[in-house]
């Protein structure tokens, strides 16, 4: 009996064992399989995201598919059991791939998912084995992709968290080794990135230092190996952004310079792979960087062509895959900066085209995506685009139509997510283009209403996020609005209260950083403003200070920035502002002084107009420089200096004038230039020569009435030019007959404004004082 015990013992040991072989012989072969699959999955994760980063021609939507299944199949196989630590590596580099395309996608928060997935691998492999490089390195990768994601999202602060985690192991692991390459890039990337988000909250000093350490990081390798492509697209990079830290701290021409060498990178990359759909993205952006660091300086002309050099490259781009959304958005990007760049120029008409067909774009991009949230904002900016140009045309109601439709939009998406401050801020921004032209068109408390729901909003994101430079400068700007807008209500004590407000804001954003020539320039505006209410308010003693804080503050930065012709001119504003004021006070000599320094600037403006065209804002703003001086010197009864100031001003108009006939605006200054002349004689006593100028003013307005009979403003110089001959010229009767006339069949026809419709009633008058 123990025998067959200890025999069965026997057996039932060896069959234990037996059994247990071939359950680790299934086990194995099973871990084997789910390797090799989990494996094969990641190779086609990684696979995807390299072969759809950058090819031509492949629809997105396809490509979106085929790398969410197989996704999908690499996060199965990953859960579905035990996976080794290579197996792990693997997975979470090609989830890192996965990522960049999914950023190129305007996938983001499907990006931020899939990198926090990356992240969360690195961070579990990097723990357990602490001493390997190459996962410390990765983590670090990780942790930049995440805080792209979190970027493109407007989570700045979780960003810029990551990013700085992401420095500290790469600046750890560049400390042990100092030569490595792929380190010193990867610091190189992460300091840039710290930059780019330091750039956007105002801190642009601090992201100057860290665009030019990564600068320096990649500039000797770069030069050394000029055949390395991605060392040269790294070098074009920081070029750029030091160009963008210029371009709003520094001298416009250092600016210029850095994006001049970026775009010479950019163009011989772009030529050396032409479907590259990376190095031709790359050329478009930094033409626009040039291009709006030239509209900066009022290089309009070379502006507008970068815009459009940059709109050729991206809808070569957009034709090799018509239903990629991202590239057509890129199309409505060029025709938006042409657009503003036109509108500029004063070429609304010119403009409406280009703004139109990128609204086209846009609400066909949005009615396809009805969910993307990212399209219906694009919708939205376009329908504002749309807004102004109509705007600048003078078809308010027609401009208040557009502008209501993308602030629908925009209520629709800060309500999806009300603690997102990019859909707050557009909120805001939305309000505020509705109330500025409700106030165009009369409806003054509307307006009124709009501007203080706006300014609420943006107050809210200023006080959550302090340093944020945008938000408080986004709060200052509305406060101006609905201060002009008081202003023009009659509420002036209101609009002071509010000038004021903004001071306080402005001066806080100024101190943030004094470097920041738009802060600056802010500063300067807003002391300009308080000091024009107080003058309108008959305060005008109170004033003076205000301005002249405001010309200190010009003069600083046109001390740092001489060739800037934006600043000299907003040195010249708050120059002939204080002429103003000290002319009202009776101070003409102290007033000419300083009329005479913006004179001067005005003068090196237009002496500086480049080949045959004509800065008409340039002679826009030496008229009213002559128009003051003459004022201020016939208010001393110095008439001939006074006629001297009004000969150069129609000398100019009249040059301006014939230069562009077509130019309706500037023979209109050019009339108004006669009128102040014939003016300033009868203020002299010298009524008889008040005719001349008269005289040639009528036959212009005659000419101009003939052959743009349509154009109801003709009709009204012609009268105007005959209403004030009949008082110092012969035949008053016919000529007030004639006004008469006119003014009845404008009337008639609905076509005289607010101001005018008492012309008939004065003529009326007029004519019945004559003499029988």
């Amino acid at each position: 009996m123990l025998l067959a015990l200890a025999a069965l013992a026997a057996w039932q040991w060896t069959e234990a064992v037996r059994q247990e072989r071939i359950a680790r012989a299934q086990r194995d072969r099973a871990e084997l399989a789910l390797s090799a699959a989990t494996e094969t999955a990641n190779a086609l994760v990684r696979d995807f995201a390299i072969e759809f980063k950058d090819r031509v021609g492949i629809p997105s939507d396809l490509v979106r598919r085929i790398l969410d299944k197989a996704r999908d199949l690499q996060q199965q196989l990953i859960g579905s059991g035990e996976t080794s630590p290579a197996l792990l590596d693997s997975a979470s580099s090609a989830l890192d791939l996965l990522v960049t395309t999914l950023l190129d996608l305007n996938e983001t928060q499907a990006a931020l998912d899939t990198a926090m997935a990356a992240r969360d691998i690195m961070q579990r492999l990097a723990t357990n084995d602490p001493a390997n490089a190459q996962w410390q390195r990765k983590l670090a990768v990780a942790h930049n992709k995440v805080g792209s994601a979190l970027q493109r999202l407007g989570r700045r602060n979780d960003a810029l968290t990551a990013h700085e985690a992401s420095l500290a192991l790469v600046e750890k692991l560049l400390a042990a080794d100092p030569t490595r390459r792929q380190l010193q890039r990867d610091l190189e990337i992460t300091l840039a990135q710290i930059g780019d988000i330091l750039a956007v909250v105002g801190r642009r000093d601090e992201a100057l230092r860290y665009f030019r350490r990564a600068h320096a990081t990649v500039e000797d390798y770069a030069n050394g190996n000029p055949a390395d492509a991605l060392a040269q697209r790294d070098l074009a990079v920081s070029f750029e952004k030091i160009g963008d830290m210029l371009s709003e701290t520094k001298g416009l021409e250092e600016a210029l310079d850095a994006y001049r060498k970026s775009a010479a990178i950019r163009e011989r990359l772009a030529t050396s792979d032409p479907n590259s759909i990376e190095a031709g993205r790359d050329l478009s952006v930094i033409t626009d960087r040039l291009a709006d660091a030239l509209a900066r300086g009022w290089r309009y002309d070379e502006a507008l062509a970068a815009y459009r050099k940059s709109l050729a490259v991206r809808e070569r781009l957009a034709k090799s895959d018509p239903a990629n959304a991202a590239r057509q958005n890129d199309i409505t990007v060029s025709l938006h900066r042409i657009g503003d760049m036109l509108l500029k120029m004063r070429q609304a008409k010119e403009a409406l085209p280009h703004l139109e067909r990128a609204l086209t774009i846009n609400e066909k991009l949005a009615l396809a995506a009805p969910d993307n949230v990212q399209q219906q904002r694009d919708f939205a900016i376009s329908l504002n685009w749309v807004g102004d140009a109509l705007t600048a045309l003078h078809t308010p109601r027609d401009a208040l139509g557009s502008y209501q439709r993308s602030l629908d939009i925009r209520k629709k998406l800060a309500a999806l997510d009300p603690a997102n401050a990019l859909w707050q801020e557009d909120l805001a921004n939305g309000l505020a283009r509705v109330a500025d032209t409700q106030s165009v068109i009369g409806e003054k408390d509307a307006a009124i209403e709009n501007f203080r729901v706006s300014a609420a909003i943006s107050e809210r994101l200023m006080n959550a996020d302090a340093m944020n430079g945008r938000h408080r400068r986004g709060f200052a700007v509305v406060l101006n609005r609905l201060a002009a807008t008081l202003a023009e209500a009659g509420q002036a004590d209101a609009a002071l209260a509010t000038y004021l407000q903004s001071l306080d804001t402005t001066e806080a954003l100024a101190a943030l950083d004094a470097s920041n020539a738009q802060w600056q320039t802010d500063l300067q505006f807003v002391l300009n403003r308080v000091a024009a209410t107080l003058a309108a308010a008959a305060r005008t003693g109170e004033a003076v200070p205000y301005l002249k804080r405001g010309i200190a503050v010009a003069e600083k930065l046109c001390a740092a920035d001489p060739d800037n012709a934006f600043l000299q001119r907003n040195l010249s504003i708050s120059y002939e502002g204080l002429g103003l004021a000290l002319a009202a006070l009776k101070d003409f000599d102290a007033a000419l002084e300083v009329y005479a320094k913006a004179l001067a600037i005005r003068e090196r403006a237009v002496a500086t107009e480049q080949g045959a065209a004509l800065d008409t804002r340039a002679h826009d703003d030496l008229y009213f420089i002559f128009a003051n001086m003459a004022a201020a010197e016939e208010a001393a009864k110095r008439f001939d200096r006074a006629m001297l100031f009004r000969t150069r001003a129609e000398e100019d108009t009249r040059r301006v004038s014939e230069a562009d006939p077509a130019n309706a605006r500037a023979r209109l200054q050019w009339h108004r230039a006669l009128q102040q002349i014939a003016n300033s004689f009868v203020m002299a006593g010298n009524s008889a020569d008040a005719a001349v100028p008269l005289s040639t003013m009528l036959a212009s307005a005659e000419r101009m009435a003939a052959s743009e009979p349509e154009q109801a403003e003709w009709q009204k110089q012609t009268a105007i030019a005959l209403y004030q001959l009949a008082s110092v010229g012969d035949a008053p009767r016919e000529r007030l007959a004639r006004a008469l006339e006119i003014a009845r069949t404008l009337a008639a026809l609905g076509q005289l404004g607010p101001a005018e419709t008492g012309w008939v009633d004065l003529l009326e008058k007029a004519l019945a004082a004559l003499p029988s």
